[in-house]
Parts: structure tokens; C-alpha cells; sequence
């Protein structure tokens, strides 16, 4: 117990990209100055004026500051060597084309091939603190907008900057909502609120109780992260057929 609460205590204070960095073998120094991007506490190594390019249009997402803290700095490296989540290994990457699963000691990278394993990660981290930054465009920088998880019953992700929490459980309903939604509709039905014509067609495939559940959770954060996790129309379809088969 002593051990968790001295990580606790030496861990609570870093940001996201810091983590990244340390579970990179880098050295984050520390300092009494806020980094630029995550505000993290960081020193006058790095100064803002070299770090933050003239066409960086995100400045509603950081604190600002004359300094940029090491985490930040490796997180947004151009061409970084990095590991996929199936172990697959890439060089010469933009961190910010992937999405991210950050823990203390290694951080690894993922595609939307990679979407069930992220599921089974957001539901059951294999450690704490944890971050799971979840990317689709893969044209911004997400690490430093994003925050560790502590605790596994109440976790929490970012969705293309935006931070959603959820209880594992809730999401795995969710999925499972959201899977038979698709198996209809296809999944960028899923971009806008559906329709009655739409719904009709759940309602005559899937049954009302799917419709009323499925417009009970629309609209709510949870429904976002479970729209991204779900595969395509095809793949939910074999989803569902494989389950029935059991």
C-alpha cells in the first residue's frame, strides 16, 4: 500500500505527454514554470517561441507560457519510432497520427484495426494511472488535452479531444447498443441523429426495445465513444450472427 500511495504521490502531478515521454525513457525535468501546451510544471529549457509554430490554431486548448515542458516536446515529434498495440513496430512516425494508450512504462500506438483491443483496454486497463487518447483524423495533437485515469471503475478517455467519462460496464452496454444500431443503419448513420425512417428500420430488424434504448443513449457522450469503437455495418452484422450461434 506504501508503494501505491509514493507512485501516487510522484505521479499525480504529471500530465499526459509528460507520462508519454517518461514511459519513453525520457527525463521530464521539472521546474516552477507551466508548459505552453499541457501546463505541466517544466523549466526554461524549452522556450515557447521554438516550440509552438506560427500556424498552431489550437490556442483555445492550452494555457499558454514562454516554455514548452520535455513531455510535450516528445509528443509532438514528427518522426518517432514507435509500437503498435499488436507489437508491430514503425519508424520515422508523427506521434499525432495515432491513437495512444500511455502508461508508466510503455506506450503504444494504435490504428482503427486495432479498435477492439482498444475496447477491451477501456474497459479492463492493464494498469494505472493509465491515458487513452483515441484519434480518427489523425491531423492534431491530442496527448496534451487528455488526463490519466486512477481509478478503473470510473474511467476516462479523450475522443478526438474531447474527454469522456463512463463506468466499464456502461460502455460495454453501449457497444453492444450501438452494434445492433449499426448492423442496420451502417456506422456514419451514426455522424447525425437518426430519423423515423431510419429508427423504423431498427424497430423492424432489431425490435422497438433496441429503438427506445438506442434514443435513450443518443446524443450523450458515452454513445460518441461507442460509435467510434464499433466496426462497419458488415462487421457488427457478423458480430451479431456469430453471438446468435452460440
Amino acid at each position: 500500500m506504501k508503494n501505491k500511495k509514493r507512485f501516487r504521490n510522484e505521479y499525480s502531478e504529471l500530465t499526459v505527454s509528460q507520462l508519454f515521454a517518461i514511459s519513453r525513457g525520457v527525463a521530464v525535468r521539472k521546474g516552477s514554470n507551466r508548459c505552453f501546451y499541457c501546463l505541466g510544471w517544466c523549466g526554461d529549457n524549452n522556450p515557447a517561441r521554438e516550440y509552438v509554430k506560427d500556424s498552431f490554431t489550437g490556442h483555445d486548448s492550452v494555457g499558454g507560457g514562454a516554455w514548452v515542458c520535455d513531455g510535450c516536446v516528445e509528443a509532438m515529434r514528427s518522426k518517432a519510432d514507435i509500437v503498435l498495440l499488436d507489437g508491430e513496430n514503425r519508424h520515422g512516425q508523427r506521434v499525432w497520427a495515432y491513437s495512444w494508450v500511455v502508461e508508466k512504462n510503455r506506450s503504444r500506438a494504435a490504428t482503427k484495426r486495432h479498435r477492439k483491443q482498444l475496447l477491451d483496454i477501456c474497459v479492463s486497463p492493464p494498469s494505472l494511472p493509465i491515458a487513452i487518447v483515441l484519434s480518427d483524423s489523425g491531423k492534431k495533437h491530442y496527448l496534451y488535452r487528455s488526463r490519466l485515469a486512477w481509478d478503473a471503475t470510473e474511467m476516462i478517455v479523450s475522443l478526438e479531444g474531447e474527454l469522456i467519462c463512463y463506468k466499464p460496464l456502461d460502455l460495454l452496454s453501449a457497444v453492444a447498443l450501438c452494434t445492433e444500431v449499426v448492423s442496420v443503419v451502417g456506422k456514419p448513420a451514426l455522424s447525425t441523429r437518426l430519423g423515423m425512417e431510419r429508427l423504423a428500420m431498427i424497430a423492424a430488424v432489431r425490435g422497438q426495445d433496441v429503438v427506445d434504448k438506442w434514443m435513450d443513449l443518443e446524443g450523450r457522450p458515452l454513445a460518441r465513444l461507442a460509435a467510434w469503437i464499433v466496426p462497419g455495418k458488415a462487421e457488427c452484422c457478423d458480430e451479431i450472427e456469430t453471438k446468435n450461434e452460440r
